[in-house]
């Protein structure tokens, strides 16, 4: 399911598959411009936007950002999701060869960063991707949500189409014993 997300999601509804890539000549008079999938939070140039957009939510204080972000950690510490990395080697062997020149070009360095080592999806058990790993906020959402209606692991903690800390707290929090651990 992960190969399917990376190869398959990425691709939209006009741009051409890895087998149809070649030199040959084009007509430029009319391309198309590229339809991405806004299902799945790699669509869109880039992931790492969307985690710098996610950053600011959170600085900014956003009730729902926060919310999000703290369930992320919750449901990571309760196993419900699972952080499955995609090292370089991996994405060039298994995934569209240009998959981790994209991730890898487009990945902010700071001056006490090295380059991407390896890309982190957090999902679960039913291979829907909830978000991935940015080291700045540490979990950021993904915005392919409609994967999420569809997880039976991640029913239970939505409302609407975003993760709710008041569910999934109430759920995962309901005892003295599990709250104290989280909060340890």
């Amino acid at each position: 399911m992960s190969k399917d997300f990376l190869n398959a999601g990425i691709l939209g509804a006009n741009v051409s598959t890895a087998g149809g890539r070649g030199f040959r000549s084009i007509n430029t008079d009319n391309l198309p411009i590229p339809e991405y999938d806004g299902r799945y939070f790699e669509t869109y140039p880039t992931v790492w936007a969307s985690a710098y957009a996610f950053r600011k939510e959170l600085e900014l204080g956003s009730p729902a950002a926060i919310g999000e972000w703290a369930t992320l950690f919750l449901l990571h510490y309760f196993g419900v999701l699972h952080l499955e990395n995609f090292d370089q080697r991996k994405l060039q062997t298994e995934y569209d060869k240009d998959l981790w020149l994209a991730f890898s070009g487009t990945y902010p360095r700071s001056s006490d960063e090295g380059d991407l080592q390896a890309v982190g999806l957090l999902q679960t058990s039913d291979h829907a991707v909830a978000g991935a790993y940015y080291p700045d906020t540490i979990f950021f959402p993904s915005r392919g949500r409609q994967s999420w209606l569809q997880s039976e692991s991640l029913k239970p903690y939505l409302e609407q189409h975003r993760l709710s800390w008041a569910k999934a707290s109430g759920l995962l929090l309901e005892s003295d014993y599990y709250r104290n651990e989280f909060n340890a």
